[in-house]
């Protein structure tokens, strides 16, 4: 395996986890289980991968253990550093998903102290954007429509970066979705998003939004938004996003009275 030459390559775990996650999370999971016949303690950076990649794939039990340790082993009182910041944004992610929204809060609430700390405009929209998010996920629709707002406001004067801004906009469309807003609203918005998405090659901000337009969407068309949004989810190895977006589209041909090929989906 690759791997082997980790003795005399500092980057080489690293290097795995970007071509070979799959063997990457085995290689690690057993160092930290201490079961490898080498003995080794994975670095915070390895750490990090291991815990965002255990994300991508669904393993949030794995994710939150050892992203809570991380935490712990490296942040003293407050979020001093970017790379704690990172840990942080992640595992305050990860605790949404779990449904440990209280949480899930504290750890966003620590986030924002650090940015407006260090004036960050980009990570302050950015935090704005999760926050959005955050309470769509809990169906706070109108609490999560003003934090559009605010991100949008930090930019004001200034461009936004392209790939923040394309992510605000797949927010906002969702979050018109389920407020039941305005239908057209919600098509321009994934449109433009996508647009944005394939201009600067952001295949998860595609899948995104295509499936996005393809909920909003609900006839005919939206079947190829749906297939376009589970083939990316596909070539990037994340099943729970797959799964979902397979679960939308069987749905779309359920409501059309296409039973046959909503069941071909899971064959």
């Amino acid at each position: 395996s690759m791997f082997h030459t980790w003795a005399q390559d500092e980057n080489s775990l690293l290097r795995l986890a970007d071509n070979n996650p799959d063997e990457f999370l085995s290689t690690v999971y057993l160092f930290l289980q201490d079961k490898s016949e080498l003995s080794y303690t994975p670095t915070n950076e390895e750490l990090l991968r291991y815990v965002q990649i255990n994300r991508e794939v669904g393993d949030f039990h794995e994710a939150e253990f050892w992203g809570d340790s991380l935490a712990k082993r490296t942040i003293t009182k407050s979020v001093s550093t970017s790379f704690e910041a990172q840990i942080i944004r992640l595992l305050a992610g990860i605790k949404k998903v779990q449904a440990k929204h209280d949480d899930a809060l504290l750890l966003y609430d620590q986030l924002l102290a650090f940015h407006k700390l260090n004036g960050n405009k980009k990570k302050i929209a950015e935090h704005y954007v999760d926050m959005a998010e955050f309470h769509r996920s809990i169906f706070n629709f109108e609490i999560g429509l003003g934090y559009i707002e605010m991100a949008r406001a930090v930019f004001q004067d200034t461009i936004f970066p392209r790939k923040l801004y394309a992510r605000l906009l797949g927010r906002q469309a969702a979050l018109i979705t389920e407020s039941s807003g305005p239908r057209e609203r919600v098509i321009e918005l994934s449109i433009e998003a996508i647009r944005i998405g394939e201009e600067i090659a952001d295949d998860e901000i595609v899948a995104t939004s295509c499936n996005e337009l393809g909920y909003i969407l609900g006839n005919e068309q939206s079947q190829k938004y749906y297939e376009r949004s589970i083939e990316i989810w596909k070539v990037m190895g994340r099943g729970m996003e797959e799964n979902h977006t397979k679960l939308n589209l069987a749905s779309a041909f359920s409501r059309q009275g296409k039973l046959a090929e909503g069941c071909l989906l899971y064959t």
